[in-house]
């Protein structure tokens, strides 16, 4: 008792430092222990490799810890191995150049779950994942089926099937299995109404080569629309547009037999065509027009960026963070609107402008009420408030966009 702890000779003392701004104030080594080594002797290509065999999280955090660290962990180089670790079978783009960082923890981050609101176990389950899926851009659940569309246009077709439990019990599960459905995707949709007894077919917008037509060299790439069945992925049907015309977007409106699709440009034009959807499954052959729809022509200097649609109404966002509105029942008019003063059932393709304090990002579309989010993150809703399903604490119908209180931050 009463004895100092004497430190051994032999341990010696570490002091941490930056490797670029160099050793602590007071900390240089004393004569005779010789100088430190520092990590910014090693060529910066050895340092990258290194790096690249950690985690994505411990990358993350290392480059958190000082400048150097930060600079080496946010290399180009870095994560292209981590993202060829993660995904071996992701390319570069079509320029040689990819947001490898990005596609890194895209692939890390991804995740699929499924939540049951029925029967007895309503408890969160995990899905099969698609291996080769470079994250989840959007999916889509049918009667039977999900498909998920990834960021570089591939879609998969997650299957239910009978498998075997833990307990050898065979019981059915819901999207186990996947399949590859199609690759060069751009956009999907089925039928916008939001019970999936409705979305029998998966209209699929992809680009594809066309063979060379006499007197030209070499294929084009073209866009189409190709129709699968969501039972079996089986494809119905199939139409491609002229080489000139490139779309990024495609949405359905409308009952079965007179089903239009509305397909938007990079331009930020739309346009439309219809086709009878209970004729899908006759093999034969027959010509659609495509046609410019009203609000790119009566309006050709709005730019469209984005569009929503339900069985009855489709809403446009301009580029200017505008919103147009198409209804094209007058009960859904009175539910959005609380009157039918301007509702026009001979003109249903006229766009109306909604009165907006600011610019529109995204938008979410029901049968008989909307939801709007602007650039400063407010939550906008409008339509009819029977059940109380705006949000807004009470049961009132609004007939111009509100602001939410609740929902904002």
């Amino acid at each position: 008792m009463g004895e100092k702890a004497v430190p051994s000779p032999s341990r010696r003392r570490v002091k941490r430092s930056c490797p670029s701004c160099g050793p602590e104030p007071g900390g240089e080594e004393k004569k005779g222990r010789g100088n430190p080594i520092s990590v910014q002797l090693f060529p910066p290509e050895l340092v990258e490799h290194i790096i690249s065999f950690l985690p994505v999280r411990d990358v993350v955090a290392l480059g958190q810890t000082c400048h150097y660290f930060h600079e080496v962990c946010d290399a180009e180089g870095v994560w292209r191995r981590i993202c060829r670790r993660l995904s071996p079978r992701l390319r570069e783009q079509g320029s040689g150049v990819r947001p490898w960082k990005r596609a890194a923890i895209l692939n890390y981050t991804k995740g699929l779950y499924f939540q049951a609101f029925g029967g007895r176990r309503r408890c969160l389950s995990k899905s099969v994942a698609p291996l080769l899926a470079h994250g989840y851009r959007r999916f889509l659940p049918t009667k039977d089926h999900v498909f998920i569309l990834d960021y570089t246009g591939t879609l998969f077709f997650l299957k239910n099937a009978l498998v075997s439990s833990t307990l050898g019990q065979i019981q059915w599960k819901r999207a186990c299995r996947y399949v590859v459905l199609c690759r060069g995707a751009k956009d999907f949709a089925s039928d916008p109404r939001c019970d999936t007894v409705y979305r029998k077919y998966l209209y699929v917008l992809a680009t594809r080569e066309q063979p060379a037509v006499v007197g030209t060299t070499g294929s084009r790439a073209c866009d189409c629309v190709e129709v699968y069945l969501q039972s079996s992925g089986q494809r119905v049907f199939k139409m491609t547009f002229h080489h000139s015309m490139s779309f990024k977007q495609i949405v359905l409106v409308g009952q079965e037999n007179q089903r239009a699709l509305l397909l938007l440009t990079e331009e930020g034009k739309i346009y439309s065509l219809v086709v009878n959807e209970t004729q899908l499954d006759q093999p034969r052959s027959y010509t659609v027009q495509l046609a410019l729809r009203k609000v790119s022509r009566c309006l050709p200097h709005l730019r469209v960026t984005r569009m929503a649609s339900n069985q009855s109404s489709t809403l446009y966002i301009t580029d200017q963070g505008g919103v147009y509105f198409e209804v094209h029942t007058p009960g859904v008019y009175r539910d959005l609107f609380g009157t039918l003063q301007a509702f026009d059932p001979l003109d249903q393709q006229m766009p109306l402008a909604l009165s907006l304090p600011a610019k529109i990002l995204f938008c979410a579309l029901g049968y008989n009420h909307l939801g709007l989010v602007d650039e400063f993150g407010r939550i906008f809703m409008q339509g009819n408030n029977r059940y109380g399903q705006l949000g807004t604490g009470d049961k009132m119908d609004r007939g111009e966009p509100t602001q939410n209180p609740l929902l904002t931050p």
